[in-house]
């Protein structure tokens, strides 16, 4: 009977060690799972501009400094400005209008993304560019609804472009080398 109650006790304590092993599992993909989330959401700080619109003027914050430039006219002018300055730039909600292409030239990390975003053009197109491969690296369009748009991407490498929508867009994306 002692051997028996031995036996029933460490059959016991193994189920016991397997289900502390199978939630601690289980702990760890939800903590796996949830910082893939976490690592998705956009964190402005980390974008050297935020672009808005208000009315029929852009409003273009640098991040660093907390300065404000209002820009009137269309988005494309308030994008270069940006790009010409720092390499990211977030677009709050709303609809941009560009008239003129986008340039991101010779960039390395350049981002512009956004949640909610639409940018509207007559063909415009963001033009992602490098001299050759090595100065135009892992640029980033995410998060944004174009219509009538085109990312056109040359001599660059690695570049993402991602949750984006093409709508009337006779090229949605354009490879050249």
């Amino acid at each position: 009977m002692n051997s028996t109650l031995k036996k029933i006790a460490s059959q016991r304590v193994i189920v016991v060690l397997l289900a502390v092993v199978l939630i601690l599992s289980a702990f760890n993909t939800y903590l796996i799972f949830s910082g893939t989330q976490s690592a998705n959401r956009t964190n402005i700080v980390n974008y050297d501009f935020v672009l808005s619109k208000e009315g029929d003027n852009y409003n273009l914050k640098d991040v660093l400094t907390g300065y404000v430039s209002q820009l009137s006219g269309d988005a494309s002018t308030a994008l270069n400005r940006a790009l010409s300055q720092g390499n990211s730039v977030y677009l709050n909600p709303g609809i941009y209008t560009l008239t003129a292409n986008v340039q991101i030239t010779n960039k390395l990390n350049a981002k512009i993304a956004g949640d909610g975003a639409t940018l509207v053009g007559s063909g415009e197109k963001i033009v992602i560019s490098g001299d050759d491969y090595t100065t135009s690296q892992y640029a980033l369009i995410s998060g944004l609804t174009l219509i009538n748009v085109t990312v056109h991407v040359e001599n660059s490498f690695a570049t993402t472009i991602q949750n984006c929508k093409f709508i009337n867009s006779t090229i949605g994306i354009e490879f050249a080398n």
